[in-house]
């Protein structure tokens, strides 16, 4: 059962009624006036599948073991899924990781006492990386067992972690997403794809003449400019697919975050928090509202493109939902399509003069030093544009 329940005011990102100073309505993805639209909250047959640090199961927020379509965790090099005889499902779940529980909560959590997700009635399907979430080290034999094993189950595939400067996978790992987006999934239709681009306030996809930082190391007793990694060259291999979408992020101002990555391959954008890059001071705006793995606790500053990508994710849930008749490159050029451009273009804004070793603070480099968007509708911080739900469903209903 759907219960929007007592948190959900506090979510900016779903709906436009919240009044706060920090708030633009502009940057909602106005999921409320989607469901409207659908009368439901999601078709439960739709599958959303995840690859992150894991999910509580037992979670409140999730309602009951039917909110889990599958799931599944590493021991070594085995993937041991819901059907494997000696899997636990308490194996999904390791103490102090609350990034995959949360991620899956902004999805489809059901509200109650918690927060609610973008689309609550759709079911997931977790997989506990065999590593950090965060350090992107998942072998090859592991991204393939991942994909094999979600490529009949989901319709949605979210990837919330990459690698900069460089996101290189082999052949085969392209070739079998490249697959999967034209003919897998549940559905036969093909599998969206939902990459984060990255917090690194970088491009994703682009050969410069000069070295643009992208990585920070702290710790080193080092001043802290000189401990910047740079790049000249940036380049993520599943960009050219057409059925992934990288998604940056924008403020509940309607700004671009600061942190967010941009340039050629940038898709779509959602809302996330906004902080600085690499240093993580908060700045003007709030953070997103969803579960952690402990359910007394929820938070209200997730942050990061991982969080927005979850809210792209959940979209296409909905579009889905819609048309289940939709291919996967079809509902990728329904979200794209029905993207808002009506957002601030400000959005940098420069250190404190107070901060210190702020060499690394850039605004994004050039050619990409403003947000508008060209004769194609594409903006280097943006993409497409913000995902708005309402207008996704709508459009899905009436794809020709």
């Amino acid at each position: 059962m759907i219960d929007i329940g007592g948190l959900y005011h506090a979510q900016w990102h779903l709906h436009s009624r919240l009044k706060h100073d920090e708030v633009d309505v502009r940057s909602s993805l106005r999921c409320d006036e989607a469901w409207a639209e659908l009368n439901n909250f999601g078709d439960p047959h739709v599958v959303v599948a995840t690859t992150d640090s894991g999910c509580r199961l037992d979670h409140p927020a999730f309602g009951g073991p039917e909110k889990f379509a599958g799931w599944g965790y590493f021991e070594g090099r085995e993937l041991r899924t819901m059907a494997t005889s000696r899997s636990m499902g308490s194996g999904m779940y390791l103490p102090g990781q609350h990034h995959g529980t949360s991620m899956c909560a902004l999805i489809s959590a059901v509200g109650g006492d918690q927060p609610v997700g973008v689309a609550p009635a759709c079911r997931l399907l977790p997989i506990r990386l065999p590593t950090d979430a965060n350090l992107a080290h998942v072998s090859e034999d592991a991204i393939l067992r991942i994909l094999d094993y979600v490529a009949e189950r989901a319709d949605v595939l979210l990837i919330s972690w990459s690698k900069l400067p460089y996101f290189l996978l082999s052949s085969t790992v392209v070739d079998r997403i490249g697959e999967l987006t034209e003919c897998g999934g549940r559905r036969g239709r093909g599998v969206v794809v939902v990459c984060a681009a990255g917090n690194s306030n970088c491009p994703i996809q682009f050969s410069s003449g000069t070295a643009i930082p992208y990585e920070a190391h702290f710790g080193s007793g080092r001043p802290f400019g000189p401990d910047v990694k740079r790049s000249r060259t940036f380049r993520n291999v599943l960009v050219p697919l057409p059925g992934v979408l990288h998604v940056s992020s924008v403020s509940s101002l309607a700004r671009r975050c600061h942190y967010s990555c941009y340039g050629p391959g940038i898709d779509l954008c959602a809302p996330s928090s906004n902080s600085r890059v690499f240093r993580g001071d908060m700045l003007a705006g709030l953070g997103l509202t969803t579960a952690t793995a402990d359910p007394a606790k929820p938070t209200h500053r997730f942050k990061g493109t991982s969080g927005a990508a979850a809210l792209v994710a959940g979209t296409a849930a909905l579009v889905v939902s819609v048309n289940s008749g939709l291919s996967a490159l079809e509902v990728c050029r329904v979200l794209q399509e029905s993207a808002s451009k009506d957002l601030d273009h400000a959005g940098y804004e420069p250190p404190s003069p107070a901060s210190p070793d702020s060499a690394w603070d850039l605004p994004p480099v050039t050619p990409f030093g403003q947000g508008s968007f060209n004769d194609h509708g594409w903006s280097p911080w943006f993409g497409y544009g913000k995902v708005d739900a309402v207008q996704a469903v709508t459009l899905a209903r009436n794809w020709k």
